[in-house]
């Protein structure tokens, strides 16, 4: 007997920046997955498309000389899709095999889901630096797989058998829009949010204000292979920051703004406390993030600082800062 419910029509858009390598790992899984369409729109410092245009031709490329920030180029590629459903990835994340039917089940299921996505798995062999766990912990660790906290022995998910185990689908809290699924119908209705270019957290706190569930596909996991410089994460924790705080100013008073910027100290504390929550069950991972807590308070302070100037000062050049 067939199922008798829509199978949503899925874009794949690819934000990419300066990382040709992961940018073709990506590529390589997603042509062996069932999206009806491959989308990459890229800001680097040399165009990709004519390494990776023959190697992959029904992907269609977009190439922007000039920066633009990772939001952007995630609606730019809304406008050029078709699918019912648009689905974000970074160019430093290889989807595991059946993330894109694994987005299309959940969708199906759940017609009032405006937004599904996934967990973030890390294996950086043998075993990780301090500095690369800090990395990945500071941006993912908590959506990190399996995201309900069950799965191996030593908690920690990684690439291979922790990574393509499957977990349960859900209602969420919260979700990273570098593993991120949206219905086209729910993104059209945020048109203003796309328009000022704005971060996917802003679009969830519509979605979720509006009583609307943020939906997880329990096996529509992907893997984290980004290789940035101390220097790329000093200025990215900085200006992203700031730009977080610009974003808030126009909801705020001037006084509601000098409260937060005098409190910005508490901020790294206040994270890694989520973060050390978000890690329960997981014990590997919790001796993981006491290796490299250095790093991880080391990158909460400067987002605090950035904070801080973008609550007194505004955005300044921060929104086009790409990394």
């Amino acid at each position: 007997m067939s199922d008798p419910r829509p199978r949503p029509t899925i874009s794949v858009v690819v934000a990419s920046y300066n990382t040709p390598k992961t940018l073709e790992m990506c590529l390589r899984s997603l042509a062996s997955q069932s999206a009806e369409q491959v989308l990459v729109l890229d800001c680097s410092d040399q165009d990709p498309a004519p390494l990776l245009s023959k190697q992959f031709p029904a992907v269609r490329f977009f190439y922007f000389g000039e920066a633009v920030s990772i939001p952007r180029l995630r609606w730019k590629g809304f406008r050029e899709s078709t699918g019912d459903v648009v689905a974000n990835l970074e160019s430093w994340m290889v989807p595991g095999p059946g993330w894109v039917e694994a987005l299309r089940e959940v969708h199906s299921e759940q017609a009032s889901a405006p937004v599904v996505g996934g967990a973030v798995a890390f294996d950086p062999g043998d075993g990780g630096s301090a500095f690369q766990w800090g990395d990945f912990f500071y941006e993912y660790g908590r959506h990190m797989a399996p995201a309900d906290g069950g799965g191996a022995d030593d908690g920690v998910a990684t690439g291979g058998e922790a990574s393509s185990r499957e977990t349960e689908d859900g209602e969420v809290a919260e979700l990273t829009g570098a593993n991120c699924s949206y219905k086209r119908a729910a993104l059209e209705e945020c048109d203003d949010l796309l328009e000022h270019g704005a971060w996917d957290s802003a679009l969830h706190e519509r979605f979720q204000k509006q009583g609307t569930p943020l939906w997880r596909a329990g096996s529509a996991t992907v893997e984290y292979c980004g290789d940035p410089t101390p220097r790329q994460v000093i200025l990215q924790r900085f200006h992203y920051g700031r730009w977080f705080a610009a974003e808030r100013n126009a909801e705020l008073t001037f006084a509601e703004r000098v409260v937060r910027c005098l409190t910005s100290p508490l901020v790294p504390w206040i994270l890694l406390r989520r973060l050390w929550q978000s890690l329960d069950g997981k014990p590997g991972a919790r001796r993981q993030l006491a290796r490299s807590v250095a790093w991880v308070m080391f990158s909460y302070s400067l987002w605090s600082l950035g904070e801080a100037r973008g609550y007194l000062l505004g955005g300044g050049s921060s929104e086009h800062r790409i990394f």
